[in-house]
């Protein structure tokens, strides 16, 4: 097992012989060697629904966007970056700092069936240890490869990703091998709420045990606290959570009971896909945690957007006189296209947690 100090690298992380030495790369060898087709591994991930980022922040079948990429003209690129503020983020260094050859070779098969010969890894700055790792672990496969034909990856590299894209999250990557070898039907039996196959959820605040969570599909905020974080530290009453951390959305306590789906949440107005989950308990502020939302995106908005966000900054800092809700949803509007998530975080302030704008006492119970 390796080993290298980095918060994002597990201490023992499964290197390349370990993961070797548990069958890794055998269905990367099938598929380099002519026992598995293409379009069967692209029918068998359709069938189990995997869904990957597309370019507009939501999700699409990962099976239908390999087939696209397949049939697209070159050159084609898989990339795979590791978004410092998006809600994949924390699933990512994970998954990547954890099990790296098994997202490697979930890359690997992609690229394969996507007729893909160039893998790209991009990771934010302030991630010494896990580039470091990546790169030593990629050395050790490039010494020792299952198979001939393995497209070229590489991390970091300089040149620009050109032609078409395929853009995956490190997460999904970790299932293709798990579902090609053992079926669609292994994955979509996982699940909840009518929901199908296997999420994760990376979990902070107000719970006693926070992680990264692997979950059925279809959990809901509430089942997220209390089967799988050990319930809120010890007095706490849910208040409320911010489903995709940084992008924004803040759902109040009486939400907690619907799926973390992106399609279940859109049909609720909620805009976003869950993933980076932030949990309030009762004394909480959702006006703190918008501010910490607004404070976030501040720095990549122009210089109208960092006005706006430091007019709605100061009003949702403390209880004001009345006029304060009609401000902040001029401001929220005039970010809503340049800073998507500052614009929402303000949005369910408005829309949920109004009584903390006009100091109404403490915050109000949830259920």
């Amino acid at each position: 097992m390796g080993a290298i100090d980095d918060k994002a690298v597990d201490a023992g992380y499964v290197d390349h012989a370990a993961y070797r030495a548990a069958g890794g790369y055998r269905l990367l060898q099938a598929c380099l060697g002519g026992r598995m087709h293409p379009e069967s591994a692209i029918v068998t991930m359709m069938a189990a629904g995997l869904r990957i980022p597309d370019a507009g922040g939501g999700t699409v079948p990962a099976g239908r966007r390999w087939r696209q990429v397949r049939s697209a003209a070159g050159p084609r690129t898989l990339l795979l970056g590791v978004d410092g503020g998006g809600p994949w983020a924390f699933r990512d260094r994970h998954y990547l700092g954890s099990d790296p050859h098994r997202v490697l070779e979930g890359a690997l098969v992609a690229a394969w069936a996507a007729g893909i010969d160039h893998v790209q890894l991009r990771l934010p700055d302030g991630e010494p240890g896990l580039r470091a790792m990546l790169r030593q672990e990629l050395a050790h496969l490039r010494a020792d490869p299952p198979a001939s034909g393995l497209a070229h990856i590489a991390v970091d590299e300089a040149s620009p990703a050109t032609g078409t894209l395929l853009e995956q999250d490190a997460e999904s990557l970790h299932w293709v091998r798990d579902i090609l070898e053992r079926g669609a039907d292994w994955f979509t039996s996982q699940g909840r709420h009518g929901k199908r196959g296997l999420r994760s959820f990376a979990v902070s605040g107000a719970v006693r045990v926070p992680g990264v969570k692997l979950v059925p599909a279809g959990t809901t905020a509430r089942e997220l606290v209390d089967d799988y974080c050990g319930g809120l530290r010890e007095g706490a009453r849910l208040y409320a959570c911010l489903p995709g951390g940084a992008a924004g959305a803040i759902l109040p306590a009486a939400m907690a009971d619907i799926p973390l789906d992106a399609d279940t949440l859109g049909r609720h107005g909620v805009d976003v896909h869950p993933g980076t989950v932030l949990v309030l308990a009762e004394g909480e502020r959702a006006c703190d945690a918008a501010c910490a939302v607004l404070a976030h995106w501040r720095a990549s908005a122009g210089n109208a957007g960092r006005d706006a966000i430091d007019e709605a900054l100061a009003l949702l800092a403390l209880p004001t006189p009345g006029g304060t809700a009609a401000r902040l949803a001029a401001l929220a509007q005039a970010l809503r296209d340049g800073s998507p998530a500052a614009s929402r975080a303000i949005d369910s302030v408005l829309v949920h947690f109004g009584h903390e704008l006009d100091g109404r006492g403490d915050v109000a119970r949830a259920a």
